[in-house]
């Protein structure tokens, strides 16, 4: 009798697991709840912002989309700069724009 009881917990406990990541239904999509950083939407990024960024932790370290957020705005707001860089050079030089 004592194995029917064990063998009753365990399977609840199975089933509490599976409901509880996922399997146990059908999980919808996640939709983020916040931004991923705190960095400034309405200005172009400065060093500043850099300095006071705090990225959320999960429990393996960093989440992995808001480093790539950060990430993707940093690239893109650094293209334009070298853009503008390029251009002032060139209009510096004489050269055509």
């Amino acid at each position: 009798m004592p194995y029917v009881w064990m063998t009753v917990a365990l399977v609840l406990i199975v089933v509490a697991v599976m409901v509880a990541v996922g399997r146990g239904s059908a999980a919808s999509e996640v939709v983020p709840d916040r931004r991923a950083a705190d960095l400034p939407l309405d200005r172009p990024i400065v060093a500043a912002d850099i300095n006071a960024l705090r990225l959320p932790q999960a429990l393996r370290g960093y989440r992995m989309d808001d480093v790539d957020d950060v990430l993707d705005r940093l690239a893109e707001q650094l293209g334009q700069r070298d853009e503008q860089i390029a251009a002032l050079q060139r209009r510096s030089a004489g050269g055509p724009m």
